[in-house]
């Protein structure tokens, strides 16, 4: 990543990638502070296959909420960093947003209670190869404090649960959606972590497959070994409870070196590749 902003951490290297069926691709971060609280942001990636898909974003951050207005080619797919839990979607999937406005209300205390909700309003035009629509999505979701079992914390049990409201203009539809999650994760030592979760989504069948979630009733299955100082091994089994079959394995090998952060990964359902390189500094 590089900053135009005057003593930024970002560095200033550019990423670069492999991911199918979109081919090898680098990508140049940029961003600038125009005050303390607004931000401009862009992305400017090229993929060998699938061409530039440029996103730009305008954003507010407050210690209360967070606003943006996003514009550009923008693609969902299981990475690495984002599949602990779950909650996945094993395909490439690209939208362009023309533009689309997000609210987020930050994570708040429910009175007393060891329980936090937070908030999302978004409202954009979204269009794929068919078809252009005003998508408006509502979000309201409670999160647990996390629950240990034991005074070293090795046993920790995660929950939450939310309704959605997702709304299309191209065709008039309405999808009410519960959610409802739950995760155990046990760390076996200082190198081991093994976890196993539930994840369930009332309705899976929206209009665009952008940032959808594939598998309604999912049970998850990890472990994360760390290899030595600087390398690290996770293997995620996603099983559809649904239809008895899974979805989707996953297996990444992760390298981190003083310059550099890479991760490899292989989805075998799939059979599917995904690289991810980025330089902090030569």
């Amino acid at each position: 990543k590089r900053s135009l902003k005057k003593d930024s951490r970002d560095t200033e290297y550019p990423s670069f990638g492999y991911r199918d069926p979109d081919g090898y691709w680098i990508k140049q971060h940029l961003n600038y502070a125009l005050t303390d609280t607004w931000t401009v942001n862009a992305d400017l990636i090229y993929y060998t296959v699938a061409g530039f898909k440029p996103t730009f974003e305008l954003r507010q951050d407050q210690d209360e909420y967070s606003f943006a207005v996003s514009y550009g080619d923008y693609s969902s797919s299981t990475t690495a960093p984002n599949q602990t839990f779950g909650q996945v979607n094993n395909t490439v999937n690209w939208v362009k947003k023309a533009p689309e406005f997000r609210f987020d209300w930050k994570d708040k205390p429910v009175g007393s209670l060891p329980w936090t909700y937070r908030a999302t309003v978004l409202i954009g035009n979204w269009i794929d190869s068919t078809k252009s629509s005003w998508h408006q999505d509502y979000l309201m979701y409670f999160t647990r404090n996390p629950i240990y079992f034991d005074k070293e914390k090795s046993w920790t049990w995660r929950n939450g649960f939310g309704v959605e409201n997702v709304r299309e203009s191209f065709d008039g539809s309405v999808q009410n959606i519960l959610r409802f999650n739950t995760s155990l994760t046990k760390k076996i030592s200082p190198r081991v972590t093994v976890w196993t979760a539930y994840n369930y989504s009332s309705n899976t069948q929206t209009a665009f497959a952008y940032n959808t979630i594939d598998v309604g009733q999912e049970w998850v299955n990890g472990i994360y070994i760390q290899l030595d100082r600087l390398t690290g091994f996770s293997y995620m089994n996603s099983f559809n409870v649904a239809n008895g079959q899974t979805y989707e394995n996953y297996y990444t090998l992760y390298r981190n070196i003083h310059c550099w952060n890479t991760y490899v990964q292989y989805q075998a359902k799939a059979k599917r590749w995904v690289w991810d390189l980025t330089v902090l500094r030569f």
